[in-house]
C-alpha cells in the first residue's frame, strides 16, 4: 500500500514531498509527527464528514417541508447535494477502510502534494499513478464538485459572509406593552425620543427598542475588521521582504535591528510596538484594546507570512509582489484604524507628538519617518525601489479605500477635541 509513496520518494533528483499545507519538516518542527497527522485526518476528517452529511439531511429536510423553500430550489441545487454527498461518503469510506490507528496508506507522499500543486498550477499527474482506487475516485468527484460550484447556490459562501459583514444593523422595535415598562405614553405627535429609557415615541405610538443587537452587530464588524487588517498588514510585510525590493521606514529599522539581534523579524516588530508604546507615558496617551493588538497580532503574522511564503529568484515576481503588498497594506491600514479601537503604537506617539508640540502632523510624522528610515539603513535595513513606492502610494491608496469603509466603520469619523487639546493641523 506505501509503494507508490516509495516509488516517488525514490526516484531520482526528486525532492520528496508531503503535506496538504506544505513540506513534511514544518509540521515536525512543530513536534505534529506522521501518528499524530494521521490520527488528526482519521478522526477529525470523519467527524467533520459525519456533522457535514447531518448537516445536508437537516438542509434537505428543510427544503421539502418548506414550500417557498422547494419552490426556490434549482436543479443545480438538487444535483449539488448528489455529488456533495457522494465526495463525502466516498472520502470518510477511503479513510476508514484504507486506515488503521497504527498504519494507513501514506498520502502525504502522493495525494498531498498533487493536490497542492494544483493550487500551485505546478501538478504532477504521476502523483496519483499507484493511488488506492477509492481515493482516486473520491479526486475526481472533488474536482467535480468543484467545476459545479460556480453554477449552484454554493457559490454564495464566498459573497454571504463579506455582505453579512457590511450588511445595516438592525434595530428591532416591538409594539408588544410587555415590553413597554410602566411609562406612559405621551401625546400622539410628540417627538419626545425615550432611547436612554429604551422607548421611543413615533407619530403616537410607542415602541419598545433593543439596542443591544446593534451595538453587538457593530462590535462583531469593528474587531472583525481589526483583527483582520492586523493580519493582512503583517503579512503584507512579510511580502515586501520577500519581494527584496525596500521596505517600509519602520521596517527597514526592524530589519536592520533583527540582523543584529537573536530574534526573528516579527518579534523585533512586537519588541520596537511595544518600546514605542512606553514612550506614550510622558505623552499621556491612552492605550486601546487595538494598540495592544496591533504589538502582538502583527508580529506573529509577519513571522508566519515569512514561514509561508518561499523565497523569491525570480524578478518580474518579486516587481509584481511589490505593488500587490503596497495595495495590501493600504487595505489592512484602512480595516484597523477603520475598528476605531485604538491607535498603533507607532501612530500614537505621532498623535501624541504633536498635540504637545504643537507642530504638524507632516512636520512630525515626516521627522519620525525619516529618523527611523537612516536608522534601519545604517544597521543594514534594506532600502530600494520599494521604499520610494510605499512612501508616495500608501497615502493616495488610502484614501482611495476609506469611502468603501466610512458608512460601516467608526474609525475615520471626525471626533471633536478636547478643550485643553490643541487640534492636530496638517500644513
Amino acid at each position: 500500500m506505501r509503494g507508490a509513496a516509495e516509488a516517488v520518494a525514490a526516484r531520482p533528483g526528486r525532492r520528496p514531498r508531503a503535506g496538504a499545507g506544505g513540506p513534511e519538516s514544518r509540521t515536525d518542527a512543530v513536534g505534529f509527527d506522521e501518528h499524530a497527522y494521521h490520527l488528526l485526518s482519521l478522526f477529525g476528517g470523519t467527524a467533520a464528514g459525519v456533522l457535514t452529511v447531518v448537516g445536508l439531511a437537516v438542509l434537505v429536510y428543510r427544503r421539502r417541508t418548506r414550500a417557498a423553500v422547494f419552490r426556490a430550489t434549482t436543479r443545480n441545487d438538487k444535483q449539488m447535494y448528489l455529488v456533495l454527498v457522494s465526495a463525502i461518503v466516498l472520502g470518510m469510506w477511503a479513510k476508514l477502510s484504507q486506515s488503521r490507528i497504527d498504519e494507513g496508506y501514506d498520502y502525504r507522499q502522493t495525494i498531498a502534494p498533487w493536490a497542492r500543486g494544483i493550487v500551485t498550477l505546478n501538478s504532477d499527474p504521476s502523483l496519483m499513478a499507484g493511488v488506492p482506487l477509492s481515493y482516486q475516485l473520491h479526486a475526481v468527484i472533488g474536482m467535480v464538485l468543484i467545476a459545479l460550484v460556480p453554477f449552484t447556490r454554493l457559490v454564495h459562501m464566498f459573497s454571504a459572509p463579506v455582505g453579512y459583514l457590511f450588511r445595516p444593523c438592525i434595530v428591532y422595535r416591538s409594539r408588544d406593552p410587555r415590553q413597554l415598562g410602566e411609562r406612559a405614553p405621551r401625546p400622539a405627535g410628540s417627538r419626545w425620543n425615550g432611547r436612554q429609557s429604551g422607548q421611543t415615541l413615533v407619530t403616537g405610538s410607542v415602541h419598545a427598542v433593543q439596542w443591544w443587537p446593534i451595538l453587538v452587530c457593530m462590535l462583531v464588524r469593528r474587531l472583525v475588521a481589526l483583527y483582520s487588517g492586523l493580519w493582512l498588514y503583517g503579512f503584507s510585510m512579510a511580502v515586501m521582504v520577500r519581494a527584496g525590493l525596500g521596505l517600509d521606514p519602520w521596517d527597514v529599522f526592524h530589519q536592520g535591528v533583527a540582523g543584529h539581534v537573536p530574534l526573528s523579524f516579527g518579534m523585533v516588530t512586537a519588541v520596537t510596538g511595544a518600546v514605542v508604546l512606553l514612550l506614550w507615558i510622558p505623552l499621556r496617551q491612552r492605550p486601546g484594546l487595538g494598540t495592544i493588538s496591533n504589538i502582538v497580532v502583527i508580529g506573529v503574522s509577519v513571522d508566519a507570512g515569512l514561514w509561508l511564503l518561499p523565497e523569491w529568484e525570480s524578478m518580474p515576481v518579486r516587481v509584481g509582489a511589490m505593488p500587490a503588498a503596497v495595495v495590501l497594506n493600504a487595505a489592512a491600514t484602512v480595516l484597523y484604524i477603520g475598528a476605531g479601537m485604538g491607535p498603533g503604537p507607532r501612530d500614537g506617539l505621532m498623535t501624541g507628538l504633536v498635540r504637545r508640540t504643537g507642530w504638524s502632523v507632516r512636520v512630525v510624522r515626516t521627522g519620525i519617518e525619516v529618523a527611523v528610515l537612516a536608522t534601519g539603513w545604517l544597521l543594514g535595513g534594506t532600502v530600494g525601489v520599494g521604499t520610494l513606492a510605499y512612501a508616495f502610494g500608501i497615502g493616495p491608496l488610502i484614501q482611495l479605500m476609506i469611502p468603501f469603509v466610512d458608512r460601516y466603520l467608526p474609525g475615520f469619523h471626525p471626533v471633536r477635541a478636547r478643550a485643553d487639546e490643541p487640534v492636530p493641523v496638517a500644513d
